[in-house]
């Protein structure tokens, strides 16, 4: 009888036991799940400049080589403009330079400058899209001038008018800052203004009477900032 309920005992003790051995090894043999290597996030995408387009506004300083024809005066200056774009491939400027030239002996003459100017880019990408753009352009400026001699007498001012055609490139040092270098020449239509030397070696300055037709080669070296594009 003993021995009976001692076996028996052996029996619910090995049948717990497997109960409890058997879910673990089911455990050990499901297979671990596959580590996936993490992917880089991919990188942002290129910021794309603002491209070329009408109603940009510009402001910019530029220096001015100015060379005159009549009497081979060489003059250097200084002004400023705006500028206002109307197309990706046109563009207009809107000027103002001070140039002070000089001639032979004492001779001297001061320019005051007002004008626009329009740019057309010659690719068809317009400006801004390669390293350098060249253009040409046209425009319109208007002159008071004073001639005379350096410590003696000095002409009143005298107006003219001018039409003006020339050549250009355009490099964009960042997409808001540009550089222009142009040269063009422009055509005055005003009084003419006579200055001589008498025997004594006394300047006299003559504002003759009439319009004449005078030229001179002006060359310009820009910079500019476009607000629309920082």
């Amino acid at each position: 009888m003993g021995k009976k309920i001692w076996l028996q005992s052996w029996g619910w003790l090995g049948l717990l036991g497997l109960m409890l051995v058997l879910p673990l090894t089911m455990i050990a043999q499901e297979p671990l799940p596959e580590q996936t290597a993490t992917k880089p996030a991919p990188p942002p995408p290129p910021v794309e400049p603002k491209p070329f387009k009408g109603g940009l506004f510009a402001l910019g300083l530029r220096n001015a080589l100015n060379v005159f024809g009549d009497g081979g005066m060489i003059g250097m200056g200084a002004g400023g403009h705006f500028k206002l774009s109307a197309s990706r491939r046109v563009n207009t400027e809107w000027f103002s330079d001070v140039i002070q030239s000089q001639g032979n002996g004492d001779l001297i003459r001061r320019d005051y400058h007002i004008g626009w100017a329009v740019q057309f880019a010659l690719p068809k990408d317009g400006f801004g899209s390669h390293k350098f753009v060249p253009y040409v352009m046209g425009g319109q400026c208007f002159d008071l001038t004073k001639v005379g001699f350096r410590g003696q007498y000095e002409s009143p001012l005298v107006f003219s008018a001018a039409a003006q055609a020339g050549v250009g490139v355009s490099h964009f040092l960042t997409r808001s800052v540009e550089l222009n270098l142009q040269t063009h020449y422009m055509t005055h239509l005003g009084k003419h203004v006579h200055s001589f030397v008498d025997g004594n070696g006394i300047g006299h300055v003559n504002v003759e009477k009439g319009f004449d037709l005078a030229g001179h080669l002006l060359t310009t070296f820009s910079f500019s900032l476009y607000f629309q594009r920082i």
